[in-house]
């Protein structure tokens, strides 16, 4: 039992580095948004395409918390039988 709690601990820690890392994904993006704010005008073609791909990658890494949650929920019920 003791290694799939590492395992869960594990995950738990990927999980929470990859919050954090979308947590500063997020704070990109608005500063995209931000500073076409401060200029009054829409995002420059460029701001958009880096907006759109940060975008993406935020997608990405959710799909991934998904699969580590799956992941965990698999470990916590072996252990429960």
């Amino acid at each position: 039992m003791s290694k799939f709690n590492s395992f869960y601990n594990s995950l738990q820690s990927i999980y929470e580095k990859l919050d954090d890392f979308i947590g500063d994904l997020e704070e990109k993006q608005s500063s995209i948004e931000d500073k076409a704010l401060e200029h009054d005008r829409d995002m420059t073609d460029k701001e958009q395409e880096r907006y759109d791909l940060i975008d993406e990658q935020i997608s990405s890494i959710r799909e991934c918390m998904d699969n580590i949650e799956y992941a965990q929920s698999c470990i916590e019920e072996y252990c429960a039988e």
